[in-house]
């Protein structure tokens, strides 16, 4: 079908994000552990899901060792929570492969606006827009002005290779994408642990794993190789695209460092580098 033009440009003046006020440390430590507190969705350890670490990775692509699965299970009750079930139905909808042109339709961009609603349902979701508004980050109504800002950050097709519109920050950061045969992306816990279960993904060791549920991995795909990737996990898709949309705003191209209940976190969010998608994310994911 023909692309909706709000998937290619990021047109709209008024959705624009603003130059707001000074966002501290601080500032960004008292949200983020509200919203840690708040992810009513969040999966529990050992009751909700298993992760099983096992031994440090080699960082060898040569390296002989053996690893069972790193997310065992995750309870298909957590999977039919509304925004989780909205969430794996997008994960389907990408060409993996970028440098050939997404082709979007109906259907999905059907999903994309039931897995907003879902998201803009939740407490995670309205506090994060009361403390970008209340910073001037922001303007305008909940349901329709930030709920177009998110989906122009996130959903927005631009360019990584041939001109095409072959990606999105979407597809970048929670999908996962092939660039030159080499894995880009895929910073998510869910995604990781679908890939894991049908046999593409195989698991490789930890490089780092500490409070608040934040981990650095490797892995292979298909036998391409996953060098480090930094993800949450046992966090609700909506936590995550809250502080990643917050960091984007508040920090984007900088280190984004607040603490959660005590523990360190640093989150790294990076734009779109030419001016036609420069108000989407090109990456976004903690630099554990």
């Amino acid at each position: 079908m023909q692309l909706s033009t709000w998937f290619l440009f990021p047109v709209l003046a008024c959705l624009t994000p603003h130059a707001g006020a000074s966002v501290s440390k601080s500032d960004l430590s008292t949200l983020a552990t509200d919203l840690w507190y708040s992810d009513t969705n969040a999966a529990t350890y050992n009751v909700d899901y298993k992760l099983d670490l096992q031994a440090k990775a080699s960082g060898s692509k040569t390296s002989t060792s053996k690893y069972g699965k790193l997310i065992p299970f995750i309870k298909d009750s957590i999977l039919r929570k509304p925004t989780y079930a909205a969430f794996v139905r997008l994960l389907d909808n990408y060409v993996d492969q970028t440098g050939i042109e997404e082709d979007v339709t109906r259907e999905e961009i059907q999903e994309m606006n039931t897995f907003l609603d879902e998201i803009l349902k939740t407490n995670v979701l309205q506090k994060t827009y009361e403390f970008l508004r209340r910073k001037n980050y922001v303007k305008g109504t909940y349901a329709s002005d930030f709920r177009k800002l998110l989906q122009r950050i996130w959903f927005t097709l631009y360019s990584r290779e041939k001109g095409l519109y072959d990606t999105s920050g979407f597809e970048h950061v929670f999908v996962g994408e092939l660039k030159k045969g080499a894995i880009t992306g895929l910073h998510n816990w869910i995604q990781y642990y679908r890939l894991e279960k049908r046999g593409a993904l195989k698991y490789k060791g930890y490089l780092v794993s500490r409070y608040p549920n934040l981990m650095k991995v490797q892995f292979t795909i298909n036998n391409r190789w996953k060098e480090a990737s930094g993800m949450f996990y046992g966090t609700s898709p909506e936590f995550e695209l809250a502080m990643y949309t917050v960091c984007f705003l508040t920090r984007p191209n900088a280190k984004c460092e607040f603490s959660i209940d005590g523990g360190f976190v640093r989150i790294l969010t990076y734009k779109v580098h030419y001016a036609s998608a420069s108000q989407s994310i090109a990456s976004a994911f903690p630099a554990v």
